[in-house]
């Protein structure tokens, strides 16, 4: 028979990975990790392990689950297979989504209403992984053609950084203009 294909690298780095956290049984990922291995007899070397329940997660410490994800992501993106396997789960839309949501500040009360503080990106930590999973994947042409021609990487660039400069703006307006200057401008 032909020998069995290579144990996916993500594969790998998920297991490895688990081993640590499994003999910590205090350590908060360890409930999750431990549910999902003792309830399959094999791992599913075509899927992606775990990413979504990690990454949706609502337990209290869902932040760690979602990092500890996203780093598997980043450091497990290795091969073409490893790339297939995100692309199979849709992980790079969703990465675009979530980053979207965390970096544009919500929709600016009424103007009878009195303003909140002004707005902050809601996890940097997390944003910031989202980009080096991105970066991961554009260092192979298929991860760079997925992104760029049918995710539209360069026109989601373009609405987040013009939503951005929207709010700054806004911001800006509601409380006059800078002290000392020019109002409305961004650059000298």
């Amino acid at each position: 028979p032909p020998p069995p294909p290579p144990l996916p690298y993500i594969h790998a780095l998920f297991l490895a990975r688990s081993a640590l956290i499994l003999s910590r049984p205090a350590n908060d990922l360890y409930v999750a990790l431990n549910g999902f291995l003792v309830r399959r007899p094999s791992l599913d070397l075509t899927d992606l392990p775990l990413f979504l329940p990690l990454f949706y997660s609502s337990r209290p410490f869902h932040q760690r689950e979602k990092i500890w994800a996203l780093r598997l992501l980043r450091d497990g993106l290795k091969t073409s297979t490893d790339l297939h396997l995100l692309l199979k789960r849709h992980c790079f839309s969703l990465l675009l989504t979530y980053m979207e949501s965390a970096l544009l500040p919500a929709l600016p009360p009424p103007s009878s209403l009195p303003s909140s503080s002004p707005p902050v990106v809601a996890d940097q930590l997390v944003v910031s992984l989202c980009l080096d999973v991105l970066t991961a994947a554009a260092a192979f042409p298929a991860g760079a053609a997925h992104l760029l021609l049918e995710l539209g990487l360069v026109g989601w660039v373009d609405g987040v950084v013009m939503g951005l400069l929207n709010a700054h703006m806004a911001g800006e307006k509601k409380e006059g203009g800078r002290k000392g200057g020019r109002k409305g401008r961004l650059c000298a």
